[in-house]
């Protein structure tokens, strides 16, 4: 296909046939010739003339699919809340209304309006409590945890002490069961920071709850000799307190709420996870799955985990680009359901594509080269994409999924026709009420020709809207 083609499918792209009709014929004449390279130039040259800002809006869904993106940012999105009560409530079956936010892990409450202050008062910089002392005498922040019997928890963040380098002192982290100290029961090792602590001090400790459903975690310390403090601009900073569940200290998260937002791309098969001794990545971007020794370690790819729900069409696409047996399957693959068994998807040399739909959830899939060939038999192929639906669509590589969490103090509800929700463009949630709060609102990200916007909650939104920079094809 020659330059001046190219150059006349780009310059008329907005005139005479619809542009999608002119752009399959364009597609299958490339096709037919193999010039991908070409391919790529009228594709491109379509989308850039056709460049505008598209829309997108979906019900009742946790999924949003977003056709013909440009890439980039996704410009502005919301999410609106939904509340859902499953099941009859009755006065000795209470049922929970859920809406959407999932709790997060973290049970200490920086906010708590029942903290006891002793000798000290207190502010709340983000994620930190600063304890500052208002006399002379030790100091501590009190803190109720409601908490289950007989079980583990672990308690994290760090200690830092602010103008404390001419002065002795001490600090602890306590988890007791009173308020008063004395010699009520000390669970853990509680941690203890020394002079000089004005270095940040790690605190990890993990405790057994035993008998008790209340506690109290005392955020301790002492400044100067005998709790003289010579200093009235000293106090103290605990940075990312948590309190979890288990025995071991996790990643941080805020109390509160979280929605989790994902974006992932329409080909959901990670072929370079796939790579190993038996299916090799060439220099100039095809694969080759060949057997190199007489087993099945010698001609299977390595297994990729990814979900497909029973049912589902999904439309398989492939262009082999050669091969040296004489099985009239070039290569396959096996699909793994989650409970057990094995399914297949299976080309002949000359298809392209098929669609198919599996009985059971799969949950992995592997690449291989048939046993009954002799050791060499290999099959070079690129292209290969597994897309929800059944239509193939344009190949797109494989994009990791990106999710990023929203932290919010409450979740999004809704009441009738009115909802929460949060708005990218103002950084924002706005309540059922009318008030707003600011919140830290992730930019999402829009991969190339598709983009799937998901809110990976326990209760789905009852909305979400898109703006983003895409193409037209009309």
């Amino acid at each position: 296909m020659s330059a001046f083609l190219i150059l006349l499918f780009a310059s008329n792209v907005n005139k005479g046939k619809d542009v999608q009709e002119q752009f399959n014929i364009v597609s299958e004449i490339y096709a037919g010739e193999g010039e991908q390279g070409a391919y790529d130039q009228a594709f491109g040259a379509l989308r850039k003339k056709n460049k505008t800002t598209l829309t997108a809006e979906v019900e009742n869904s946790a999924a949003l699919p977003l056709e013909r993106t440009f890439g980039g940012n996704i410009g502005n999105y919301r999410i609106y809340g939904n509340s859902v009560q499953n099941g009859t409530p009755s006065p000795t079956n209470p049922v929970e209304i859920q809406s959407v936010g999932d709790r997060t892990k973290n049970l200490f409450n920086p906010n708590d309006p029942n903290v006891i202050k002793t000798n000290c008062e207190m502010q709340i910089d983000g994620n930190n409590v600063i304890e500052k002392p208002n006399g002379d005498k030790q100091t501590a922040l009190i803190y109720p945890l409601k908490l289950k019997k007989n079980t583990y928890y672990t308690v994290s963040g760090s200690f830092q002490m602010i103008n404390s380098e001419e002065y002795n002192g001490g600090g602890s982290v306590w988890v007791r069961t009173s308020t008063t100290g004395g010699s009520d029961y000390v669970f853990g090792t509680h941690p203890t920071f020394e002079h000089p602590f004005s270095s940040e001090k790690v605190i990890n400790d993990t405790f057994n709850s035993g008998s008790y459903e209340t506690v109290y975690l005392w955020l301790y310390f002492q400044m100067g000799n005998n709790g003289e403090q010579k200093n009235g601009n000293s106090y103290g900073i605990y940075k990312n307190i948590q309190i979890e569940e288990g025995t071991t200290a996790t990643a941080y998260e805020p109390y509160g709420y979280k929605v989790p937002v994902q974006v992932s791309g329409k080909n959901l098969f990670d072929i370079d996870g796939a790579v190993n001794e038996n299916l090799i990545k060439n220099d100039d971007g095809t694969y080759t799955i060949w057997k190199n020794k007489e087993n099945n370690d010698g001609r299977l790819s390595k297994r990729l985990s990814i979900n497909i729900p029973a049912q589902t069409k999904i439309t398989v696409s492939v262009d082999i680009v050669d091969y040296n047996g004489t099985y009239s399957l070039p290569f396959q693959i096996v699909c793994f359901p989650k409970d057990g068994g094995e399914e297949y998807i299976q080309f002949m040399l000359n298809e392209k594509h098929k669609t198919y739909s599996f009985s059971k959830e799969i949950t992995r899939m592997t690449i291989y080269q048939e046993s009954r060939m002799p050791v060499g038999t290999y099959t070079t192929f690129k292209n290969l994409q597994i897309e929800l639906g059944e239509t193939a669509t344009a190949y797109e590589p494989y994009h990791a999924p990106v999710t990023t969490n929203i932290y919010l103090n409450e979740p999004l509800r809704k009441e009738g026709e009115k909802a929460d929700y949060l708005d990218f463009k103002t950084g924002k949630v706005v309540r059922l009420d009318g008030t707003t709060e600011t919140v830290e609102l992730p930019e999402l990200p829009a991969f190339e020709d598709y983009s799937k916007i998901e809110v990976l909650t326990t209760v789905s939104p009852s909305k979400i809207q898109a703006e983003y920079e895409g193409y037209t094809i009309k």
